[in-house]
């Protein structure tokens, strides 16, 4: 794994837990429009790092969000809970020292 996206991806699997916590926020103050986008982020930042697997369930909790089915958002919002559980980084190269000559 190339070291800028490992960092990448460590970056978003800290993030993931308080956005995951924004989205049930959003979900249970029926706030569709906050939901939607952070929805969104997660089906762009998860790819963007590698996570193909949060693709599927964002972009379901997306449209659920847009139409204003909140049974099937929290659906989603629980499966992509699980995921974001399981999800390890991968390890983060230490970054060489600079070398001088």
């Amino acid at each position: 794994t190339h070291p800028r996206r490992a960092r990448g991806a460590a970056d978003f699997c800290t993030k993931l837990p308080g956005k995951l916590d924004e989205m049930q926020a959003a979900l249970d103050e029926g706030r569709r429009d906050a939901l939607g986008t952070l929805a969104h982020w997660l089906k762009g930042a998860g790819g963007s790092v590698g996570y193909d697997a949060l693709f599927d369930p964002s972009r379901d909790l997306e449209a659920a969000a847009k139409a204003g089915d909140g049974v099937l958002a929290a659906q989603c919002l629980d499966r992509l809970r699980g995921l974001g559980a399981r999800l390890e980084p991968p390890p983060v190269p230490e970054r060489a020292p600079a070398r001088t000559t």
